[in-house]
């Protein structure tokens, strides 16, 4: 039996919904340890490319075992710099779930994603343990559109974009509720402009739920 549109829609609402569900709440488990790496390379990428774009420079990117990163800059606009890692998980996020409805865009932009991840892997990521992950992604974004069945393909791309856009929410979660000092991109935010972190966290959450109601709004609309 052929689906409508909405029926298609609300199949691909409920499964994204028991993805991200499942996500949160193994967040800690290895079935969930590849989707943690891809959505912390994101981050970091996204604080070297604002770097480079704002006038500055890039010494290295690190990715650990531990899931940690970290982009070491030199120069730039520190606001934007700063702000970055969430803004670009937005971006990039938002460009994977909307590159799943669309068979061409989503060949070259998983293309120009994997040679962004290529071109890091050797010139700013030195760990082989980054490095290896690294290359692995940059595989799988690559021939995902090419020897994937579309249909795989498109969830794949929907819930590593929906659960990229909604990272924030961990991050701002083990950051923010705490009591102790941590150098997180809200707290940076929070030195370089006076506004508590707090604000800052519960802004880009806000923010983030909103692009993700648009994408899927999006989606129904782009069906329909």
């Amino acid at each position: 039996m052929k689906l409508s549109s909405k029926g298609k829609t609300i199949i691909e609402v409920t499964v994204l919904l028991i993805a991200v569900t499942i996500t949160y709440l193994f967040w800690n488990s290895f079935f969930i340890y590849p989707v943690k790496l891809f959505v912390v390379l994101l981050h970091e990428l996204s604080h070297c490319i604002f770097a480079l774009v704002s006038g500055g420079s890039v010494t290295e990117i690190k990715i650990d075992y531990q899931v940690g990163g970290e982009c070491l800059v030199k120069g730039g606009n520190p606001y934007l710099i700063a702000s970055a890692g969430y803004l670009g998980s937005l971006l990039l996020g938002g460009l994977l779930f909307i590159s799943s409805n669309k068979y061409k865009f989503s060949k070259y932009f998983c293309t120009v994603l994997s040679l962004i991840f290529l071109i890091a892997c050797i010139t700013l990521i030195k760990s082989p343990f980054g490095i290896l992950f690294t290359i692995g992604f940059s595989i799988i974004l690559f021939f995902s559109p090419r020897i994937l069945p579309n249909i795989v393909h498109s969830y794949l791309f929907k819930i590593l974009g929906t659960i990229s856009c909604l990272y924030t929410i961990i991050d701002i979660k083990d950051d923010l509720i705490t009591s102790e000092y941590r150098r997180t991109d809200a707290q940076i935010l929070a030195d370089l402009t006076g506004v508590p972190a707090i604000i800052w966290g519960i802004s880009i959450f806000i923010i983030s739920v909103l692009v993700v109601y648009f994408l899927v709004r999006f989606n129904f609309r782009k069906q329909k």
